[in-house]
């Protein structure tokens, strides 16, 4: 037999907006209003809650919101509130919920005027209002109703017929619990702002005060505007912080031009704040600087309040971590970022590189490998080549693996798999974790020393491809196994012949500028500037530059079982011809008869190719794309 519903607490609604906290009041659904999110697309949903004399508008949050959309509660549904924020939006008292107890639904329901508004006089003393739209008044009509508004000037109360206590006579329901009625005034909260949790904020919260760590910060960056650009054409200054809270929640911000020069001071990583007045925006689908798995994103506003705790806030832990094994590298698209632990098996010296600006820039290649069998190559650049990078050194040529962890690591795709650091990298020597724990004692203790060991990039000393890149299989087998798809790329080998090399385009005109530590090598187009310095523009760097030819050649391969088309870039293409792109271009610009020449010089030779399948969408629709990466 299913056991009675509660009361619901009537005067808990008024309670809750004179401004009493941690109230568990027992409320129910009386109406329910979808409201598409501009932001993102996703259906959100606007509920009426009623104590049995009062209702009010509330607003499930995020993690909430699918118990509406998946009617697991409906209208009729008596929850508890168990965690709650009431912020004024647009001049309206609304209830942002938390945390709820779903204690069951009735088919009796309660007798409300909005909070804020007049007692009920009249209504319909001869039966309940409409529950769906249309004619009737009160939240029904409100929340409900597709032609009404979502708030109506004014609401009257239901009729009766639900809870007792209503006005316009009529039975009542299941009894109220008068714990809240005749209270005296309630003085408003002067306590200290309530702080929430970082997974609780979302785009309906105005006003909200969060206490973080600064896991994450950036160096300050400039940025500038394409010159093409006429109406947004400025330049300006920004930096970017990832915070961290007791509860585990995790969110990225960033602030611009004057609040970098206010707030960029004093957030130091590692400190503990307190965060408000600050505007929340929907995190881009896709973006390879935010890692974090939070809908939103923090920008910092000129009004907003930082303070840093001094206190020792050891409940918010100093770094959290989405591991992934060393393997599933192979699994994970280019540009992507994630967070990786193992073993540092490998520690070059470090070098300094010219950049095309005439800069001096340090870099230093390690590897780590892990108990998944494979290891990786990570590319240390800037100050990470130098911090921790001697001390990493100096440790391992004594003799000592370090457990080394990577937050934020930018994944490439240049002869397998590689890592590298970026702004947002966070890296740790024998961090204080589990995972730390356990690949010492499988490292030391377990045979982790003397496993063996697949690399998953070229060159880096073990054999190349990580399982996946060591399998020599045919032509044919691409298509019979549908290699590439799922969004899980492939490495392979084939040995083949080229029977084909298309001669246009062959190359393209890349920047050489810097970007992020690298050269940009992204396509640039002819600003018509003529042969000076300014003829190339490059739209990802915002300025002219020169340009050098960089391969992208489609060649027509077969064996026994089939063919394909592939493309060979760069450091592949100048392997195959024999001559940089550079050079070709230009024979090919003075119509020389060298430059066919040596494109048929590469047919009818068989080659051992490692290729990377994968897929990608081109014109909406979905294709196979094989590149050859040594």
């Amino acid at each position: 037999m299913a056991q009675p519903l509660p009361p619901l607490s009537a005067g808990a609604v008024q309670a809750i907006a004179d401004g009493a906290q941690d109230i568990k009041a027992v409320v129910q659904i009386i109406g329910v209003k979808p409201v598409p999110n501009k932001g993102d697309g996703k259906q959100r949903h606007r509920l009426a809650l009623s104590d049995g004399q009062h209702w009010i508008t509330a607003i499930p949050a995020t993690q909430l919101d699918d118990l509406v959309t998946n009617q697991v509660v409906v209208v009729g549904s008596v929850i508890r509130l168990e965690e709650y924020l009431f912020n004024n939006v647009n001049n309206r008292q609304v209830l942002i919920l938390l945390q709820l107890d779903n204690l069951g639904i009735s088919d009796k329901m309660a007798d409300a005027t909005e909070v804020g508004k007049g007692q009920n006089s009249g209504g319909n003393a001869g039966g309940p209002a409409p529950l769906l739209g249309g004619a009737g008044s009160g939240p029904y009509a409100a929340i409900n109703g597709e032609d009404a508004p979502l708030y109506e000037a004014d609401m009257t109360a239901c009729a009766a017929g639900g809870y007792g206590g209503g006005g316009g006579g009529g039975g009542g329901g299941y009894g109220q619990n008068g714990n809240y009625k005749g209270h005296g005034p309630i003085a408003r909260n002067e306590a200290p702002p309530r702080i929430v949790p970082i997974s609780s904020l979302n785009s309906y919260q105005s006003h909200w005060t969060i206490k973080a760590r600064i896991t994450n910060k950036s160096e300050i960056r400039r940025y500038s505007n394409a010159p093409k650009c006429a109406w947004c054409m400025h330049a300006g200054k920004l930096f970017s912080f990832e915070l961290l809270d007791a509860q585990g929640g995790e969110i990225r911000g960033c602030g611009f031009n004057q609040c970098v020069d206010k707030f960029e001071p004093i957030m130091q990583q590692g400190a503990v704040i307190m965060m408000s007045k600050a505007s929340l925006k929907n995190k881009k689908p896709g973006s390879a600087f935010n890692n974090t798995r939070h809908d939103y994103e923090i920008t910092l506003e000129p009004n907003t309040v930082i303070e840093v705790c001094e206190e020792d806030e050891r409940a918010i832990p100093k770094m959290q971590y989405h591991f992934i094994k060393v393997k599933e590298l192979n699994d994970k698209f280019a540009n992507e970022t994630v967070d990786i632990i193992g073993i540092v098996d490998k520690v070059d010296p470090s070098a300094v590189i010219q950049t095309r600006e005439g800069k001096e820039l340090m870099k230093r290649n390690i590897s780590i490998r892990d108990d998944s069998g494979a290891s990786v190559e990570i590319t240390l650049w800037g100050t990470y080549s130098s911090e921790p990078g001697d001390q990493l050194e100096e440790v391992f040529n004594g003799g000592v693996h370090s457990v080394l962890a990577l937050k934020n690591a930018k994944i490439g795709d240049y002869n397998g798999r590689t890592l590298s650091t970026v702004s947002t990298t966070t890296l740790t020597v024998d961090p204080d974790v589990p995972e730390a724990g356990h690949l010492r004692h499988w490292f030391d203790s377990a045979g982790g020393a003397a496993a063996p060991v697949s690399a998953l990039t070229s060159g880096s000393g073990a054999s190349v491809g990580g399982g996946k890149g060591d399998r020599r299989v045919t032509l044919a087998t691409i298509k019979e196994e549908a290699l590439g798809t799922n969004s899980t790329n492939a490495w392979v080998q084939i040995v083949c012949t080229i029977t084909f090399v298309k001669s246009d385009p062959i190359a393209y005109p890349a920047c050489t500028l810097q970007y992020n530590g690298k050269q940009c090598n992204k396509k640039v187009t002819d600003s018509g500037g003529g042969d000076g310095p300014n003829r190339w523009w490059c739209e990802r760097c915002s300025a002219a530059c020169e340009a050098e030819y960089r391969y992208m050649l489609n060649l027509n391969i077969e064996d026994h079982s089939g063919k394909e088309w592939v493309t060979a870039f760069q450091e592949e293409g100048k392997q195959i011809i024999g001559y940089t792109a550079n050079e070709m271009q230009e024979l090919k610009e003075a119509e020389s008869p060298l430059f066919e020449a040596r494109l048929n010089d590469v047919k009818c030779r068989s080659y051992l190719f490692k290729l990377k399948v994968s897929e990608d969408t081109w014109q909406d629709e979905q294709r196979i794309r094989i590149n050859v990466v040594r």
